[in-house]
């Protein structure tokens, strides 16, 4: 008895459920609730990765953009 009370204070303080006997069924939601923070987590890391990626593109394109400045410079410099 002492049991089924603390199982059903349990779950009235966590919303799952509002009569001792929803706990076992509320396993499922748990892990529905989870699996959706795991591919959330999963999205925001995917994001991250693409924002790094963006960013070596980008320091890339300055790279490229200097070497070619550069060798403007090295074409300019004998015709003075």
């Amino acid at each position: 008895m002492n049991l089924i009370l603390v199982e059903y204070y349990y779950c009235y303080y966590y919303y799952y459920c509002y009569y001792y006997y929803y706990c076992n069924n509320n396993k499922l939601l748990l892990l529905l609730l989870l699996l959706l923070l795991l591919l959330l987590l999963l999205l925001l890391l995917l994001l991250l990765l693409l924002l790094l990626l963006l960013l070596l593109l980008l320091l890339l394109l300055l790279l490229l953009l200097l070497l070619l400045l550069l060798l403007l410079l090295l074409l300019l410099l004998p015709l003075q």
